[in-house]
């Protein structure tokens, strides 16, 4: 990959994660201390991959 590339994707990533933060930051406060927001995005994020990698099976999971 050409740094130019590498740039660009880690721009991306930066705004992805702004963004992510700026929800929590919407969302959470007053529900969650600012220093509890990874906590509770990460499980998420964790709840989210696991959805992602069931995709295949998600019939035979429910049943």
């Amino acid at each position: 990959m050409r740094r130019q590339e590498k740039m660009e994707g880690s721009l991306v990533l930066d705004a992805i994660l702004d963004s992510v933060w700026q929800v929590a930051d919407d969302l959470l406060r007053e529900t969650f201390k600012q220093h509890e927001y990874g906590d509770v995005i990460l499980s998420f994020v964790a709840l989210r991959r696991l959805d992602c990698v069931a995709e295949d099976c998600k019939d035979e999971i429910r049943r």
